[in-house]
């Protein structure tokens, strides 16, 4: 359990929610190009295995995080239509999927090292204009990825542990795309 920052260069193209309409068509369909990245702070939750004190195998886990700073609006066109979107106002959920790390023990400090699968997932509410008025409307985005976290940990007690965790982004949307600090708790031996 922990909670952590992230900042992104660039983000998925985003699919309209359902087909949109606005007074001057029927429907607008079609995928947003997204400009800009994104800096986001959550709280996320993750299950581990670790197996001879050495071997670590993430389960799995699931994060969700707000934006934080200035997030100017992005204007784009979809199928003919002007977008404006509202990136300051986006729901990111990360997913975190199975891995596979390495963990170095010495006295009361651990290291470890890991690669796993990831989906990031993004719900942002746009706009489309429709002459003097607009239409309000949700877009998704998906992006798989691969993650390397580098942890180092402190023993507090026999069970629970503090972290300082650096996740670069090797790949989501784009290679070498982000980075994700985070602070966690660990309980368990």
């Amino acid at each position: 359990m922990g909670t952590s920052f992230t900042a992104n260069r660039s983000l998925p193209a985003l699919n309209l929610e359902d087909t949109a309409g606005t007074s001057a068509r029927a429907s607008v369909t079609g995928k947003a190009p997204m400009a800009g990245g994104l800096r986001t702070l959550g709280a996320y939750t993750d299950i581990r295995l670790v197996l001879g004190h050495r071997l670590t195998l993430p389960m799995g886990g699931l994060g969700v995080q707000t934006p934080v700073g200035d997030q100017a609006a992005v204007r784009t066109a979809l199928d003919g239509s002007l977008v404006t979107m509202h990136p300051s106002r986006t729901l990111v959920v990360d997913i975190l999927g199975p891995g596979l790390g390495i963990r170095a023990t010495e006295r009361r400090f651990f290291f470890e090292a890991t690669v796993r699968l990831s989906i990031l997932w993004l719900s942002m509410p746009g706009d489309i204009a429709a002459g003097a008025e607009a239409s309000e409307t949700r877009l998704y985005g998906l992006a798989p990825g691969v993650r390397m976290e580098l942890s180092g940990c402190r023993r507090l007690d026999p069970t629970n542990r503090l972290c300082l965790t650096v996740a670069p982004h090797v790949y989501e949307v784009a290679f070498a795309n982000g980075v994700s600090v985070g602070l966690s708790w660990i309980w368990g031996r």
